[in-house]
Formats: C-alpha cells, sequence, structure tokens
C-alpha cells in the first residue's frame, strides 16, 4: 500500500499482482486508489482524548515505523515522520506495528511520557494507537496526590502525638491508598478502597481516591469504545477496497482475454461470458449494428433461454435494444414484463430476471452493437459502472475486428488485382515492345520530317534572299522611273514602268505571304501587341486604301461602337487583316458598289466585319475559302489576281490572338467577312508595355512623354495629340504608377492630371520632385480648376485647364525646348550593300532628296568608311560574303567615333529571332527589302535626324 498526500485530501493506494493459471506466470498489477477521506475523519476526531490525546495509525517498513496520518503535534507529518523500530520514542506505534496489542505508559515520538492503547489491524497490517499524556490522564491522581501532601503535612503534627493512641488506626487505610494506587499505576482500574471513618479526613481521603479510581476507569472505557469504532470503520473501507480490486482484476483479466483475441469473432464470445460472470448475470446477448440495413443482429450469447434470442433483429427504437441504440444511453429495468425475451433458464422451467441492464456500444459518436444481461437480482451500482466501462472496452474490439476484416478483405481483393494486373501487365509488355519498335519508327520519321523543314527552311530563307534582292532593285527602280527624277517619260513609258512596279509588288507579296504562313505553321512567329486605338486604327486603313476606292468608285463607311476604346494586339498584323480583308472586298466588287466596316464589343472581344456588295461565294466554295492558295474557279483567277494565301494567312493572324473568323455570302448579292480578337490578350507575356529597355532603344527615334490619366477617353485624347507631332507616348492611370513609370522610363515630360479618381495628384507631384531620379523631369499640369500657384510652387513647368486643344499643347511643349528634332544642314548617309544596283537605288532615292550619300560595296568597306569619315546614319545590309552585317554592327560600336551613328538595317533576310537578340540596342530600326516604300525609308531617316538635333540642342 502507498498513500500520496501530494493534494488535500490524500489517496490511499492498494496494489496487488496479476497472475494467469499457469502457476508462477505474472501478467501485471492491480492499483486501487481511494481518497482517504473516510480514514481522515476518523482519525482526526478527537473527542473524548482531552487536550493531548490523539490517535494515530502507522506500518512497519524494514527497520522503520512510518506515521500513515497527519499528527495532532506535527500537522504535515504524514508520510514524512519515521522512527527506528530500535528507537526509545514512539514505544506504542512499534508495538503495534510489531502486530502487538494492550496499554502501555511509555515515551511517544514527542519523548513525552503517554498513556496508550494499542492494537493491530491485518488487513493493511496497519497499527492503530489511541494514547494521551500522563499528565493529563493522571490529573486527578496528582491533585490527589497534592491534597494527600498538604494533608499529612498538617497531619504530621498531630500524628506525632497520637501517634500511639491513633496509629495503628491511621496507617492501616494510608497502606491501603498506597496499594490502590500502586495497582492503577500498573493498569488495573478497577482497583476500590473500602471507606472507613467516613467522617474523618482518611474517610474523605478514600473517598476522593475512589472517585479518582472511578473516573480513570470511565476514560479507559470510553477510549477502548472509540478504538473498536474506528476499527470498525477501516473494516468497511477494507471491505470496499477488497471489491474494487476484484472489479480491476476481472477488468484486466477481460482487456487480456481481448487482446489476446484481437482478429478473430470469438473475442465476441469470451469477452461477453466474462462480464456476465463478473457482473453476476444470468442471461446475457451482444448485438452488432449492421449500418448497411440499420439493424442490430445478435452475435454471442451467455446462458440463453431461447434460440428465438439469437434470431431476433432489431430496428432503430424498437424493443430494449433498439432504444438503447437510437438513444445512445444505457437503460435499467427492473419491473420485466412477464413476455420479455430475456428469460433466465434452468432445469427447473424459465424464470423472469429481475433487471435488465443494456448499454450501447460505441467508439466516439459511433454505434456499434448493444450489450443486454439480465440477472434475477438487482444489480449494484458498483457491477453498472463495471459493465459500463467493460462495454467501452468491447466497443475497441469490435472496431478493431471490423478494421482486421476489412483489411484482410482489401488484402484478399488486392490479390485478386494483382493477379489481374500481372495478366494485364504480360499484355502491356508485350505491346510497349510494338510500341517501342512503333517509337523507332516514328523517331526516324520524325528525324526526316526535321531534316525536310530544315531543308524547308533553308530553302525558304535562300528564296527570301535571292528573290527579295532583285525584286527590290525592280521595284525601287520602278519607283524612281516612275517619279521622274532623272527625266520626263511618255505615257507608253509610265504604262510599261508602272506594269512592271505593278507585277513586282504582285511577286513580293506573294513570296511574303508564303514566308509569314511558313513563319506561322512553324511557330516561330510571334505577336508584338500594345495597346492602340482601334478607330484610329479603322480610319488610317480607310486613308490608305483611298486610291483603290477610288479608282472603282466604291463608297467607304466606317461603322464604330463608340464604347471601344482601344485593344491590346499586335498593330501590325492587325492592320494586316484589315488590308487582306478589304483588298479582296475592293478586288471582287464592281464599279459603284459599297463596302462597309463596323466595329463592335461582344463578350470582351472586338467583332469586326467587311461587308460588300460583291459578287459573293457559292455555297459549296465557302468550306475552302481559308485553304491556302485556293481560289473559287479558273475564271475567277483570270479576272481577279490574287496569291491564294491572302485569306489563308488572315486566319492564321487571327487565330494567334485567340480569335476566330468567318465568311456569310450569297451568290451575286456579296460578302461579310467577319473576325474577332479579344480587348486584351490571354497571356500577358503577349502584351507589349512601354519599358526602360524600349525607351532606349527608341530613345533616339523620338522623345518619351509619360501621360498621367485616370479617364480612358482624356489619356487616348493627349496620347493622340503627342503622336500626331512624333512624340512617343506612355501611360500612368494613378499617381504611384506615375512615380514609378517615370524613374523607369526617363521621359522627357510628363502631364499629370492632379484630379485622379481616388487619389491626389499634387501628392504624386510632390513625389516626383523629391525623388532624386525624377527631379528634373517638367511636369505640366493639366486640371479641371485653375490653380496655377499650387501648381508652380510644386514645381511644375506649366499649367494646362481642360479642355485642351492639340495646338495648346504642342506650344507649350515647344515653349520649353520639350520638341521633336528640326531640320538642319546636309545629312551625310553611309549606304554599305554588297548588291550595286541596291546602293545605286538607296543612293538615288537619298540624293533627290538632299541628302549626301556615300556607297560601300562590301562590310569591311563599310568599317573603313565609316571610321574614317563621320557620318550622321548608315544604311546596312546583314547578308553579305566574307563580313556581314553583324561583323560590321559589332566592329563599328567598339569605336568611339563611330560607335553612336544610327544604323538602319535594310536586308531581304527573314531575320530569326537570334538575329534581332543580336542586333537589339545597336541599330535605329530594321526593314526587309521590298516591305517598305521609299516613304517608310525617308520617314525613318527624318526621326533619326529629329532626334539627333535634338540631343544636340540638349548638349547645348
Amino acid at each position: 500500500m502507498t498513500l500520496s498526500w501530494r493534494r488535500t485530501p490524500p489517496l490511499y493506494a492498494i496494489a496487488t499482482p496479476i497472475v494467469s493459471g499457469t502457476p508462477g506466470k505474472f501478467r501485471g498489477v492491480v492499483v486501487v486508489r481511494i481518497k482517504a477521506v473516510l480514514l481522515t475523519d476518523i482519525l482526526t476526531d478527537y473527542a473524548g482524548l482531552g487536550k493531548t490525546g490523539e490517535t494515530l495509525l502507522c506500518k512497519r517498513v524494514g527497520d522503520e515505523v512510518v506515521y500513515l496520518n497527519n499528527i495532532r503535534h506535527d500537522p504535515n507529518s504524514a508520510l514524512k515522520r519515521k522512527v527506528s523500530i530500535h528507537s526509545q520514542y514512539g514505544v506504542p506505534c512499534i508495538l503495534a506495528a510489531n502486530k502487538q496489542e494492550g496499554i502501555v505508559e511509555a515515551s511517544d515520538y514527542r519523548g513525552v511520557k503517554v498513556l496508550a492503547a494499542y492494537g493491530y489491524i491485518p488487513v493493511g497490517n496497519w497499527g492503530l494507537v489511541s494514547k494521551i499524556d500522563v499528565h493529563e490522564a493522571f490529573a486527578p491522581l496528582e491533585t490527589m496526590k497534592n491534597r494527600n501532601f498538604y494533608l499529612c503535612l498538617y497531619t504530621i503534627i498531630g500524628l506525632t502525638v497520637v501517634v500511639y493512641l491513633f496509629g495503628g488506626r491511621i496507617t492501616r487505610p494510608l497502606a491501603k491508598l498506597a496499594n490502590a494506587s500502586q495497582k492503577i499505576s500498573e493498569g488495573d482500574m478497577n482497583v476500590t478502597v473500602e471507606v472507613c471513618h467516613a467522617n474523618d479526613e482518611i474517610g474523605v481521603l478514600t473517598r476522593v481516591f475512589n472517585l479518582m479510581a472511578s473516573k480513570l476507569r470511565e476514560s479507559y472505557t470510553h477510549l477502548e469504545y472509540k478504538i473498536a469504532e474506528r476499527t470498525q470503520a477501516l473494516e468497511i473501507i477494507n471491505t470496499k477496497l477488497k471489491k474494487q480490486q476484484e472489479f480491476n482484476l476481472a477488468y484486466n483479466e477481460i482487456v487480456t482475454m481481448i487482446n489476446a483475441l484481437a482478429g478473430t469473432e470469438e473475442l465476441l464470445s469470451k469477452g461477453l461470458n466474462k462480464i456476465a460472470s463478473f457482473s453476476d448475470s444470468h442471461v446475457g446477448i451482444l448485438y452488432r449494428y449492421d449500418e448497411n440495413e440499420c439493424m442490430l443482429k445478435a452475435s454471442a450469447g451467455y446462458a440463453l433461454g431461447s434460440d428465438a434470442v439469437r434470431r431476433e433483429s432489431f430496428g432503430l427504437g424498437v424493443g430494449i435494444p433498439g432504444q438503447v441504440a437510437r438513444e445512445k444511453r444505457r437503460i435499467i429495468l427492473k419491473d420485466i414484463p412477464e413476455d420479455t425475451l430475456f428469460k433466465v433458464k434452468d432445469g427447473l422451467g424459465e424464470y423472469v430476471p429481475k433487471s435488465i441492464c443494456s448499454f450501447p456500444i460505441m467508439l466516439k459518436d459511433r454505434l456499434l452493437g448493444v450489450l443486454v444481461l439480465a440477472s434475477l437480482k438487482d444489480y449494484s451500482e458498483e457491477k453498472i459502472e463495471f459493465v459500463d466501462t467493460m462495454s467501452r472496452q468491447m466497443a475497441v474490439a469490435i472496431s478493431n475486428l471490423e478494421s482486421y476484416q476489412t483489411v484482410q478483405r482489401q488484402a484478399e481483393e488486392l490479390q485478386q488485382q494483382g493477379e489481374e494486373l500481372s495478366m494485364q501487365n504480360e499484355e502491356l509488355t508485350s505491346q510497349a515492345d510494338e510500341l517501342r519498335a512503333q517509337q523507332h519508327a516514328l523517331e526516324e520519321k520524325n528525324r526526316e520530317v526535321e531534316r525536310a523543314n530544315q531543308a524547308k527552311s533553308e530553302f525558304l530563307a535562300n528564296m527570301s534572299h535571292e528573290l527579295r534582292t532583285p525584286l527590290n532593285s525592280i521595284i525601287g527602280f520602278s519607283e524612281v522611273l516612275e517619279d521622274q527624277i532623272f527625266g520626263e517619260l511618255n505615257e507608253t513609258q509610265k504604262k510599261y514602268i508602272h506594269n512592271i512596279n505593278t507585277s513586282g509588288m504582285h511577286l513580293l507579296q506573294l513570296i511574303n505571304d508564303v514566308l509569314d504562313l511558313s513563319k506561322v505553321e512553324a511557330g516561330k512567329m510571334s505577336l508584338q501587341c500594345e495597346d492602340f486605338p482601334i478607330s484610329a486604327a479603322l480610319l488610317d486603313i480607310k486613308t490608305f486604301m483611298k486610291n483603290e476606292l477610288d479608282k472603282k468608285n466604291l463608297s467607304f463607311d466606317v461603322e464604330i461602337d463608340e464604347r471601344l476604346a482601344s485593344i491590346n494586339a499586335d498593330k501590325q498584323k492587325v492592320r494586316q487583316i484589315m488590308l487582306n480583308l478589304l483588298s479582296n472586298a475592293v478586288k471582287f466588287t464592281p464599279q459603284g458598289g459599297k463596302i462597309k466596316v463596323s466595329a463592335k464589343g461582344v463578350n470582351g472581344v472586338v467583332q469586326i466585319s467587311v461587308i460588300d456588295t460583291g459578287i459573293g461565294i457559292k455555297p459549296e466554295d465557302i468550306k475552302r475559302i481559308f485553304a491556302r492558295f485556293q481560289q473559287l474557279d479558273s475564271k475567277t483567277a483570270r479576272e481577279y489576281q490574287g496569291t491564294g494565301l491572302g485569306l489563308a494567312l488572315t486566319r492564321k493572324f487571327v487565330e494567334m490572338h485567340g480569335g476566330k473568323i468567318w465568311v456569310e455570302s450569297k451568290l451575286g448579292k456579296g460578302s461579310t467577312f467577319t473576325f474577332t480578337i479579344p480587348l486584351r490578350p490571354k497571356s500577358k507575356t503577349l502584351q507589349k508595355e512601354a519599358t526602360h529597355s524600349d525607351a532606349l532603344e527608341n530613345g533616339n527615334k523620338c522623345p518619351l512623354i509619360l501621360v498621367v490619366e485616370d479617364d480612358q477617353k482624356s489619356s487616348e485624347l493627349l496620347q493622340g495629340y503627342l503622336t500626331s507631332e512624333g512624340y512617343k507616348t506612355a501611360t500612368a492611370w494613378t499617381g504611384k504608377e506615375a512615380v514609378d513609370k517615370a524613374k523607369e522610363l526617363k521621359p522627357m515630360a510628363i502631364t499629370l492630371n492632379v484630379n485622379l479618381a481616388g487619389e491626389n495628384g499634387w501628392k504624386a507631384l510632390e513625389k516626383l520632385k523629391e525623388t532624386p531620379e525624377t527631379k528634373d523631369i517638367p511636369v505640366i499640369i493639366v486640371s479641371m480648376v485653375e490653380e496655377r500657384d499650387r501648381g508652380f510652387s510644386l514645381g511644375a513647368v506649366d499649367f494646362l485647364v481642360k479642355p485642351i486643344t492639340r495646338e495648346q499643347l504642342v506650344q507649350t511643349l515647344k515653349r520649353h525646348g520639350l520638341t521633336v528634332g528640326t531640320e538642319t544642314g546636309p545629312v551625310h548617309i553611309l549606304v554599305v550593300d554588297d548588291e550595286p544596283k541596291t546602293v545605286e537605288l538607296v543612293a538615288a532615292v537619298l540624293e533627290a532628296e538632299g541628302y549626301c550619300v556615300q556607297k560601300a560595296y562590301g562590310g569591311q568597306e563599310g568599317i573603313d568608311l565609316a571610321i574614317r569619315q563621320g557620318y550622321d546614319l548608315i544604311i546596312l545590309d546583314l547578308m553579305m560574303p566574307k563580313v556581314d552585317g553583324f561583323d560590321v554592327v559589332e566592329e563599328l560600336k567598339r569605336h568611339a567615333g563611330s560607335k553612336d551613328v544610327p544604323i538602319i538595317i535594310a536586308t531581304a533576310k527573314d531575320l530569326t529571332e537570334e538575329d534581332l537578340l543580336r542586333l537589339r540596342g545597336k541599330v535605329e530600326s530594321i526593314a526587309q527589302k521590298g516591305r517598305f516604300s521609299k516613304e517608310e525609308l525617308l520617314r525613318d531617316i527624318k526621326r533619326i535626324e529629329n532626334a539627333r538635333l535634338e540631343g544636340r540642342e540638349k548638349q547645348g
């Protein structure tokens, strides 16, 4: 037995070993803990023990005696105070712990003389002592002794006188008193002294002595009663502990049995038998809950009186088991009806039980079954609690059994599946061998296709160079002759020159279409998306097509949804789509017909239709209208010229944007070609925003102005004003974005709307002027109200009040020197090309415009001239023998005198991404021979010239 005094009240624990049926087979230990309230209440009751009396409970441990309870004179001594069995102190406890009984006068643990009664309690091997200090126990005797002392003192003198007369009469009673006192001190409490001479002092003394002896007898009798009472209380506690120990032993035995039979159905019946036996039940049955059928079905029984009980099933709420299952709580019945199924059967017949207990078998909130027990006696609370505890253990056992059965079933299924998979694996292995053989064949075919594609690419590249180079000369010289730069032509010459130019352009268009289509199909063409106003793009195309429309007297209308502002797409490819569709419409619409373009926004896309009143298309031809090299019939092909690739390429460009194209047509009445393009590309990687690298590449072309507006229409209006004057623009919609983009792009100027929605443009202006990277950038305030003073105080260079006209904006920029470059003196241009005809053509065009041209007929010659002499511009071909255009660019950028000279690439080579990467940041523009007109070349040169002039003005 151990005792824990870490908390109040203390706990007592009794432990006993568990052994199996096999002798000496140790299984475990059963420990019973009980509150010591019952013991402490008895032991701390000091009634009748005076001021110093107390009751002690002790136990011998080895050669020491341990005090088990708190001592009256030492409140915190439980389990702490010990005394050796050989000590001269604590003698009553030593005797009691050594299994002795009696009464003794001896020293206690304090070394104080006490009168003690002690005894032994076999159940717990405890010693029980009830004691009182001697001075308190014999206080009446001390009083008597004092009285005797004084009486003796007073009578000594009298005794001397009358000793002879009264000696015998006095000494005999005193001798009796002395003898009686001796017997009392020896423990004989039944001593009395006969009263003699009742009226004299001896008689009084005798009566007082007898009274004292009587009091001592009463005290001793009361002490014995208290000891007997407390011994009985301890026996009751010991009985309860034995019952608890029996339940614990039963619990451990059942748990051990369940664990030993885990995974088998046998654990249910044996577990039920053990529970019924320990709970003194005469009938028992265990139902398992079938979740699929929502029924309780009998799984095990104990001493059942009828097989009908085994066959009986209960639904939720039906019968005692069903009620327990539905309510998920135990039910105890005592008034049992005569027709109950749970009857007790013996050799004489069947009997109705006196009590029936039903317990739900639950694991967490899941119902696993119901346990029903019946007995001819009433169940005690201890047995009900015991069965309730065991039902929870049975729940764990049933859950483990179900898991085991599920795993076993799954293992069987997996084994079966494994056998099937093994068969399938053999089949797959055979198929894999066949696939490998097919794969090798496909790989070989792919290599052949790759070689064919490579050969095709090389052929197209060579064809591009070999065809474009002479075509460039044909088209270029025919344009020069048509412009009559070197003299006038007669009408016949003009006609022939025009025919030459038209045929060359037709052939060049065919070449370009073939190459573009090949690049799209090879996945080598990418989109360069940017934001641009769709209305402006359509009107620009209308202007471009004006001559063609006027030749056939065709009316042309453009209808644009006002809600459409801008679109994010590849501007050049959208332009090419529109030109292809409009060229077809013009080509197949008779004289005096009508062409209409409509644009509207539909579900996040822009839908553009080209409507004509032309010859129309047969229904059977609509399906192949977008195929390559397809023209409807030979008669149409002869009457209307075409490459047969325009619509095929148009469809590819539309699909690259994530859109679609279709046609609706009636023969003889006209056609409607419609295509859609998303307003925003699906991938942000397609968008082309103005970045720092773009600003560096374009810095020599035209000045960049950052437009800060939160209204899209106002932003587009300002951008339109600026781009029409040769400026490049970037946009910002918030103050924070304005500061970030100004730091990144370093624009020449900023237009700032101070009335930004949800933000304060003044704060953005303050931030711009506080930031070192942006503080010197001129800021022009755009506002709805007049706040010039505030704008100027914060660092703005000018202030414009809406509405703003183009003239106001341009004049404001010019007033502060923020202009595109103006014309200057002669511009010296170096033309480098290995084709003499090309050199002569470019020189003729430029010299006619007043430029000074120097010619170089090879890469090395171009390098030498550029380093030796200073030029304002270099026009360079890439495809040259020995030293090609890439080598020329690299060499020129390494020399201080030529590294800042702008370079325009003019080549017949179909440039790859790698080629563009090599040239990025080193040249001003790239144009393929035949793809740009004389006007485009001159426009690029003019833009470079203006940028150079602006740079010189800033340096001055």
